[in-house]
């Protein structure tokens, strides 16, 4: 369905996780600099326990395809569309249930949370 949006970054690392550990979530950081991004990315790497990926500083979240299941993300002092973009991007991309969380203000969380479909009698 979305095969021609480019993956997020560490995506496969990722979906490895989701294979040994389908229950586990992932982190997402959309907030500080790029370099920071990477770096706090780059630290929840550890094969088989953690994962992460980012956002790139100025990317549109509509334009990557994120990994499916349970995501975690850091979205302190983004725009709200921004943020809205990005919980529109995680539900078309299979995220479950996602926690958008801006550190600096607890108002701004954000719960997404995919509502179950309705059977047809």
């Amino acid at each position: 369905m979305n095969a021609h949006l480019r993956r997020a970054p560490f995506a496969a690392e990722i979906e490895r996780l989701l294979e040994i550990a389908p229950r586990c979530s992932w982190r997402l950081f959309a907030a500080g600099g790029n370099a920071e991004r990477w770096r706090s990315a780059q630290r929840w790497i550890i094969r088989g326990h953690h994962a992460g990926t980012l956002l790139p500083e100025g990317c549109d979240p509509m334009a990557l395809r994120w990994p499916p299941g349970t995501c975690i993300a850091d979205i302190t002092e983004q725009p709200g569309a921004l943020v809205q973009g990005l919980a529109m991007a995680l539900v078309r991309d299979g995220v479950e249930h996602a926690v958008l969380i801006d550190l600096r203000d607890g108002t701004r969380t954000v719960h997404v949370k995919v509502a179950p479909q309705s059977v047809a009698a």
